[in-house]
């Protein structure tokens, strides 16, 4: 099989707007809901993943086919590796003793030899990246989980096919952080967004590297994932990285849609049967990001509550 892309790079959008959406993990029918909502077109308008599409939700398979719309742009997730691994594809099998996702998976024995098919081809088609240029000049970077923020893009950019196995020397660096990284979540602990207690000694022996965490990721305007569910289901906002994980196949959790260049965005959950999504959608302006300097001030607050207990 080919090798999988590593970046995929999108013109701008002149014609009309572009939503990112948190991990989708199945649930079609809530991104529908937000496309109604928003009055999405087609013919104009585009949707960009930060992937796992599939995997925990009701409709995988729906899911996979949002590739083969022309509107429709994801990145690979670690669910997707995990997909492609438990049905026997290269290079990505490689990953599966790393990822264990294995129960989540069943909808796999359910697809038919073409169905199989068209999974394997929409799924290897998935970039590491995508870089959107708008139409101002910037560029907003997608991911799914994490980018360190020195080297930063450019890195990412240099990244080769032969790097993207969890044998290669990237490990526990860039492709790594990509896919799988979690340190999206020790931030927003050393913030407070997280319940920090218990954490204090940790948070005290890493303030400096969570403070140097905050700053500006290097070599993009913006940096959009998903992956770490975000504290109380909200999108979070860090210097120039945005993440949108708000946890949908949760029974509370929310799908989100966010429009960058109106710092807008929307949510949806799911009815109390846990069958289909609420009608109501939640509107919302997005918080000012937070800072290397805030990081800061969080964790002399933390560390000053805790000597108090």
């Amino acid at each position: 099989m080919q090798s999988p892309p590593i970046i995929r790079r999108l013109s701008p959008n002149h014609r009309g707007r572009d939503f990112y959406i948190g991990d989708l993990h199945g649930c079609t029918e809530h991104l529908a809901r937000l496309m109604e909502h928003v009055r999405f077109d087609g013919s104009m308008d585009r949707v960009i993943s930060v992937g796992d599409l599939v995997d925990r939700g009701p409709d995988s398979l729906a899911a996979s086919s949002l590739i083969e719309e022309p509107w429709f742009f994801a990145v690979l997730g670690n669910h997707e590796i995990c997909s492609l691994a438990v049905l026997h594809i290269d290079p990505y099998t490689q990953w599966e003793s790393h990822l264990r996702y294995r129960e989540y998976v069943e909808w796999h024995a359910r697809l038919t030899e073409d169905q199989r098919a068209k999974v394997i081809g929409r799924l290897s088609a998935l970039p590491l990246g995508l870089e959107v240029e708008q139409p101002d000049g910037s560029v907003i970077g997608v991911i799914h989980a994490h980018l360190r923020v020195r080297p930063g893009w450019p890195a990412l950019n240099a990244v080769t096919a032969a790097e993207m196995t969890p044998h290669s020397t990237k490990l526990g660096s860039l492709v790594w952080d990509a896919i799988r990284g979690r340190e999206q979540a020790s931030l927003e602990t050393a913030l407070g967004l997280r319940n920090p207690q218990g954490y204090e000694r940790w948070i005290a022996a890493h303030r400096r590297q969570l403070q140097r965490q905050a700053c500006r990721t290097s070599g993009i305007d913006l940096l959009i994932s998903g992956h770490v569910i975000t504290p109380h289901f909200e999108p979070v906002s860090i210097a120039n990285r945005l993440s949108i994980d708000t946890g949908v196949y949760l029974p509370l959790g929310r799908l989100t849609m966010v429009e960058p260049t109106t710092r807008r965005y929307w949510q949806v959950g799911w009815r109390k049967n846990l069958k289909e999504p609420q009608k109501h959608v939640h509107c919302g302006q997005l918080l000012a990001p937070s800072s290397a300097w805030d990081v800061r001030l969080s964790i002399r607050k933390i560390l000053a509550d805790a000597e108090a207990r």
